[in-house]
């Protein structure tokens, strides 16, 4: 075998084995949000309460690069692109943005994602300026 043979299988066998190291972790970071979620929402604090926020059951979607939030679709909230920030390894986190297609102000869904479960908070600002708050908590469903 000349050195030159020897030299190209050296480089591919490095190539094979430098692409089978990376692309675990890459599918693990890109799929820190994808699926399912089913989520609980509650409200932060009494002055939530006292404007009408009260816990619901809700399931995000996230598919590609768009989120969906099942129980504030109905209220206008479409599908949005979201932001994944997966830099930090096993830990993700994501933030989404959407404006109510039936005047009912604008969402803002922030979360971490760690081994199968997300903790975030929703900010619903109502259009009378009423800012709503919640914790989100949950656990990937699929």
């Amino acid at each position: 075998m000349s050195s030159r043979t020897f030299a190209s299988r050296l480089a591919a066998g490095f190539a094979l084995l430098f692409a089978l190291v990376l692309t675990p972790s890459f599918t693990l970071a890109r799929d820190a949000f994808n699926g399912t979620w089913k989520v609980t929402i509650s409200p932060v604090d009494e002055d939530a309460r006292k404007a009408g926020a009260k816990e619901f059951k809700d399931v995000f979607t996230f598919k590609g690069s768009m989120f969906e939030s099942k129980e504030l679709k109905p209220k206008g909230f479409p599908a949005v692109q979201y932001e994944e920030d997966t830099r930090k390894g096993i830990i993700a986190t994501f933030k989404a943005v959407a404006k109510s297609t039936k005047g009912e102000g604008e969402a803002t869904w922030t979360g971490t994602s760690t081994a199968g479960e997300m903790q975030g908070e929703l900010v619903w600002k109502k259009k009378d300026g009423t800012e709503l708050k919640y914790t989100i908590k949950g656990t990937r469903d699929q």
